[in-house]
């Protein structure tokens, strides 16, 4: 897209997405292998517009005859560093059948019903998904809601540190659009030439009520008592969902961090959230595992007892794969159950916070580095999932002060327990 005289590309220049941004959006996109190309940026008194395109890697049903194929997006960031909002998305709703199983996953899972009071039009048109409706009905001004009834055809994710625009991909009902093309090993849904300014022009009239307005955040931390995380919290575990009672089962407590921060080694009763949170969740695989290893191994066993052959190798070469895996998680399940009984508290700071080629369940595991207070002390490293890692974020951006518990067999290994709070669930 070229830099003309266009209004619309008034500051804009050329350039790499700046690297608090860059956090910002990997997290958002929750790809591991995210990239963004064909960026413009436009630095102001409070934050950063950034529009470009977004590439990552989608695997497909093993049957399927394209295993994987590459997604790029186009997208408009709104960064505002210094700006602490609500985290919830506003999507198009996609016909009659959508809509019902989106309302039914919704009450399934415990998700609070949300609709603006007064107005069909946004309604009709749109599904907010969020577990703060009372801090969301601050943000969603009269500028905001007309511009998005005109556009119709968005997604808009809020995130704490600002807001994401892309175009709905399924949902076609203005002209401002392009078809997505889609060949055996791409799907392609930018937006070129004169609809990429057009898709600027929506993405500003829709986010600028609130990306440009400094007092945004404040008044809707104000429309609640406590934090935007508390006020999920509250809202969620009296749905009665399953979100609400996995929260419950999950979350630590001050309490909980505070046995754990002031109990001497070895740490006994530990609670359900940290075991959980820790090691409890390698159990039902171990389980799995360890059957379809035995299984394999005594048939392979009893077949080349019997003078079989062929298959029952493969059999015993996959009951030993199998088993090899086993002891992997085993021990993996033993160190973080070790760090945790006998670790060692130590205060630090966060200085890093950098995301791995791993994934667990889709979310992409991040690596954790403490610089220790004492001088002198080798630096820690805790290995945490994607919403502990925004958390850590935070924490390094204000330098507060944290600590974790070092594994005493590796001084350089730990655990963050911090990450593991309501206070980590979201800003």
């Amino acid at each position: 897209m070229g830099l003309d005289d266009h209004p619309v590309l008034d500051g804009f220049s050329r350039g790499e997405v700046p690297k608090q941004a860059l956090a910002e959006l990997e997290a958002a996109f929750g790809e591991h292998d995210i990239a963004f190309d064909d960026v413009i940026v436009r630095t102001h008194a409070l934050g950063t517009d950034i529009v470009g395109d977004a590439s990552w890697t989608e695997f497909n049903d093993g049957d399927s005859r394209t295993v994987s194929r590459r997604v790029r997006r186009t997208f408009m960031f709104f960064h505002r560093p210094e700006t602490t909002l609500p985290e919830f998305s506003i999507q198009a709703k996609r016909g009659v059948a959508g809509r019902f199983l989106m309302g039914i996953t919704a009450k399934l899972v415990g998700m609070p019903s949300f609709e603006l009071e007064d107005e069909p039009a946004f309604n009709d048109k749109f599904t907010v998904v969020t577990a703060n409706p009372e801090s969301v009905r601050v943000l969603l001004v009269r500028d905001m809601v007309d511009a998005m009834v005109r556009i119709e055809n968005l997604n808009l994710a809020f995130l704490a540190r600002g807001l994401l625009f892309t175009r709905h991909p399924g949902v076609y009902r203005t002209t401002r659009t392009n078809d997505i093309r889609v060949s055996g090993q791409q799907q392609d849904e930018r937006v070129d030439g004169k609809d990429r300014l057009h898709f600027i022009e929506d993405a500003v009239a829709v986010c600028s009520p609130v990306a440009d307005d400094p007092d945004a955040g404040r008044r809707a931390a104000d429309a609640v008592e406590g934090t935007y995380a508390e006020e999920a919290f509250k809202n969620l575990t009296e749905q009665g969902g399953l979100a609400g009672q996995a929260l419950k089962k999950m979350i630590l407590t001050p309490e909980m961090l505070a046995h754990l921060e002031q109990h001497p080694v070895p740490r006994m009763d530990i609670p359900g959230p940290v075991k959980r949170r820790a090691w409890g969740g390698t159990t039902f695989p171990l389980v799995i595992l360890a059957g379809l290893g035995v299984a394999a191994l005594t048939v392979g066993i009893v077949i080349i007892s019997g003078g079989g052959g062929g298959v029952a190798w493969v059999l015993l070469l996959a009951g030993l794969v199998v088993c090899v895996v086993f002891g992997f998680l085993l021990r993996h399940r033993m160190i973080r159950k070790r760090i945790i009984t006998n670790g060692r508290i130590v205060p630090g700071r966060i200085s890093s916070v950098e995301k791995t080629d791993t994934s667990v369940n889709d979310d992409v595991i991040h690596k954790i580095t403490v610089q220790p207070q004492a001088a002198g002390e080798e630096t820690v490293v805790a290995k945490m999932g994607s919403q502990p890692a925004k958390a850590a974020r935070r924490m390094m951006e204000s330098n507060q002060p944290t600590w974790v518990l070092v594994d005493p067999d590796k001084p350089s290994r730990g655990l963050w327990p911090h990450g593991w709070t309501l206070e980590a669930m979201s800003d």
